[in-house]
């Protein structure tokens, strides 16, 4: 194999010669160590066979987690242990603060199998088109209003 023949690969699927960067390097592949397709080529085929195998994946995925729900729970509390990953979440909940709330909601409402499903904006924008008011008593909204809201 020339130097020149060992900087390129040719494409399994498209038939393109590229660069050898351009493929995944393969487990066992004789005298080739790259992968036969691309890595745009892979991910489509990749892709399709997603799509196209989506339960089987799901339900795969599904049965190894309860297969290893314990490893799985004690790898994410060492994970989440750890105080970089603490200050990582601490600093983007608070910049991320609307939508933990909503989430909080949501999750809770789902929780208890409620209806509605309000984010901050959603409550902003009645606000705006009530005039600020209370729907039910017509009076000016404020902190005492909130008690009218069942919260979650």
């Amino acid at each position: 194999m020339s130097k020149l023949q060992s900087l390129v690969n040719r494409c399994g699927k498209c038939s393109q010669t590229k660069p050898v960067e351009l493929f995944n390097a393969a487990k066992k592949r004789g005298r080739n160590p790259y992968q036969r397709y691309c890595k745009e080529c892979q991910r489509i085929v990749y892709a399709e066979w997603h799509r196209k195998n989506r339960e089987r994946k799901l339900s795969y995925v599904h049965e190894w987690y309860e297969k290893n729900r314990e490893h799985v729970k004690a790898y994410d509390a060492a994970r989440n242990a750890t105080e970089e990953n603490k200050e990582k979440t601490r600093t983007n909940r608070e910049a991320n603060k609307e939508r933990y709330l909503a989430y909080g909601h949501k999750h809770r409402s789902l929780k208890r199998n409620s209806q509605g499903i309000f984010t901050g904006e959603d409550i902003e924008r009645i606000k705006r088109l009530q005039n600020n008011r209370c729907a039910g008593c017509g009076d000016r909204l404020t902190k005492i209003h909130r008690v009218n809201i069942i919260t979650l």
